[in-house]
């Protein structure tokens, strides 16, 4: 599992290489945060909790109600240790110094890729190739800044790769903390590191220096023993405050979401390296956030690499640890494609993926005394990769200045404008409203409000049937979110809500001449703001 190869870099390459890739990729995310300061929309959901936790309030999204409104337990309790022993004195403050440990943790993972590939043995350029690509990945280095905990999963994930790439040296235990520290970033990532063990598992008989499948089960069987151990105590605390250990955002994004049947779902994985190279949820693992409005050709170029990642298990003179990661990579989007494919899932993925394709670029290497074609490929992946990063960079600047800044605004007209504490708001964007409000949510899908699952339950997911249901003093909506063809429903809605406010910010995005990814801004750049009538 740990092969030589005779094209090692020189003593010195391998020395530098990781501190070099870590420094580099700090000031990528750096330079990001600084150029965009985007600040994601859920990071201000699970900063309400925080804020709560840290002003003695407890770790819920509205005061004296227990609802685990976020999926992170990392992601909320380490901004709220932040907050508490810098006294609250400042929000800013507090997502800077959040910003800072999220920007190391990126770094860490980019280092720690360099360092999976020096172990697996493969040369300088692969090794350049699977750092370079993930640290100009744009959702990854995105999410490592705006406030998310996409960072912390990308290092243990790769130090997870990296423990199971020692063979039969790893540690169990050590492998066990790194699934725990998955596990406190997010519950859903078994579904990485059992895809990666489970790859492992079906391909170490492929590498002699792997055990066999029985020191594999031996090893991944210590690693859950630690894991269970590690992140238990979380478990069985949720379990206790909250009533369940399932983050509410789960229950409320899943009442919506059917599967399809058996025969379906195999079909769909049998298939899914061959239908990456046309257009589907797969894109998004090596494009930009949300793709909609940027050129068709860049998608293009896009497919092709995450297919040969995709596909990559199958090909022949692979390095085992490729086409482990490869089978994961595939068992990965498969999981991902089939929930509600949200961007800032994907990075995990991605840095498999840059990881399969410098495995990739090995075996070209080996393979060939021409060396022009994959050298040339390589660096035509990264100038790719890298441009859509800058690009990325502009139009998530723009839409941190424009539409969340609208967001902030609205959430501040409300809060001057409520009637009491105990005003009631439905809405589907929580973030920023519900923060900088302050007042109870009702949110669709239910985030962060029991009332609207239940509503959901009883009415179904029209919003004017679940807003007729709860009667929330405050409407926050987009234009075209309520429509119906629900008549009456129309007329009762008209008959005891009036518009209060308009906020539309169209005239500052069209003023905005070059703007990759110009409906992303524009499906948010208005919100009518409705009160109840009594």
């Amino acid at each position: 599992m740990t092969p030589t190869s005779p094209r090692s870099a020189p003593k010195s390459s391998v020395r530098f290489g990781p501190g070099a890739a870590f420094a580099l990729a700090v000031a990528i995310a750096l330079g990001f945060a600084l150029f965009t300061d985007q600040r994601w929309e859920d990071y201000y959901i699970t900063f309400r909790v925080s804020r709560n936790l840290a002003t003695g309030f407890g770790l819920v999204f509205q005061q004296g109600e227990r609802v685990h409104a976020f999926t992170s337990p990392l992601g909320v309790l380490l901004p709220a240790l932040i907050s508490w022993t810098t006294e609250n004195r400042s929000d800013e403050l507090t997502l800077w110094i959040f910003r800072s440990t999220t920007i190391l943790a990126f770094g860490g993972a980019a280092a720690t890729v360099w360092s999976i590939a020096r172990k697996l043995g493969w040369g300088l350029l692969p090794r350049a190739f699977a750092a370079g690509l993930l640290m100009t990945d744009a959702k990854s280095v995105s999410f490592a800044v705006n406030g998310m905990e996409t960072a912390f999963m990308l290092l243990f994930l790769a130090l997870a790769i990296r423990q199971l790439a020692e063979g039969p040296g790893a540690c169990g235990w050590r492998l066990g903390a790194c699934w725990a520290g998955l596990m406190w970033t997010r519950p859903d990532s078994f579904m990485f590191f059992g895809s990666i063990a489970l790859g492992l598992w079906l391909f170490a008989p492929l590498s002699p220096s792997s055990g066999g499948r029985r020191a594999v089960a031996w090893l991944c069987g210590k690693a859950a023993v630690a894991c269970a151990a590690l992140y238990l105590p979380w478990f069985v605390w949720a379990w206790c405050y909250f009533g369940s250990p399932v983050p509410h955002p789960i229950i409320a994004k899943a009442l919506s979401h059917h599967l399809p049947g058996w025969t379906t779902l195999f079909i769909q994985f049998a298939t899914l390296p061959i239908r990456a190279w046309i257009p589907g949820a797969w894109d998004t693992v090596l494009l930009p956030i949300y793709f909609g409005g940027w050129p068709h050709f860049i998608a293009h170029i896009g497919r092709p690499l995450i297919a040969i990642a995709l596909g990559a298990f199958a090909l022949p003179r692979m390095d085992p640890w490729v086409r482990i990661l490869s089978l994961a990579l595939v068992l990965a989007v498969f999981y991902l494609v089939n929930l509600d494919p949200f961007p800032w899932y994907f990075p995990p993925a991605a840095m498999m993926t840059c990881l399969v394709l410098a495995g990739v670029l090995e075996a070209a290497l080996v393979a060939t005394r021409q060396r022009f074609l994959p050298v040339t490929a390589a660096a035509a992946a990264l100038l790719f990769a890298g441009s859509l990063l800058v690009l990325s960079s502009w139009e998530l600047r723009q839409q941190q200045r424009i539409v969340e800044g609208q967001r902030r605004a609205i959430g501040e007209w409300l809060n001057l404008h409520r009637q009491s504490p105990a005003d009631t708001v439905f809405l589907e964007p929580l973030g920023y409203i519900g923060y900088y409000s302050q007042m109870k949510m009702l949110d669709f899908p239910g985030l962060a409000s029991t009332e609207v699952i239940a509503a959901r339950r009883k009415v179904g997911d029209n919003w004017l049937s679940i807003i007729g249901e709860l009667k929330p003093r405050w409407v926050v909506q987009r234009p075209q979110e309520l429509h119906t063809e629900d008549q009456a429903l129309n007329r009762w809605y008209f008959d005891h809500y009036y518009p209060a406010q308009v906020f539309h910010a169209g005239d500052q995005i069209s003023a905005v001449r070059f703007l990759p990814g110009r409906p992303y801004l524009v499906s948010d750049q208005a919100f009518l703001v409705w009160m109840r009538k009594d």
